[in-house]
């Protein structure tokens, strides 16, 4: 059947699928795209000490995020200013590092 119309897949190939239902448990991908950053944020957030991980996992190993905890967070406002300001404040001592070095060339 042809059909005029194009649908289009709403995620990303490249951005995890997040469940709608609740699960126990949350990769830390899964988590990024509920609370509105990108996985690579998260261990900032981490360090931030905004985010806590379940149990105590070693720095090398996959990090599970509680999924209800995770939901409570992406509703809370002031939370999401926080994370926002953290990843700011991150990114422009980031930058400002790559900027000092390559200045020294």
């Amino acid at each position: 059947m042809n059909s005029p119309y194009k649908f289009q897949n709403p995620q990303p190939k490249n951005e995890p699928v997040v469940r709608e239902r609740y699960v126990g448990r949350m990769l830390a991908e899964e988590a990024a795209a509920v609370i509105g950053c990108r996985a690579h944020d998260i261990r900032t957030l981490i360090l931030a000490g905004l985010l806590k991980p379940l149990g105590d996992p070693p720095a090398n190993s996959i990090k599970y995020f509680a999924a209800t905890h995770i939901h409570q967070l992406a509703s809370d406002e002031k939370w999401l200013g926080k994370m926002t300001m953290a990843l700011n404040d991150h990114w422009t001592e980031h930058n400002k590092k790559r900027k000092e070095k390559s200045d020294c060339r």
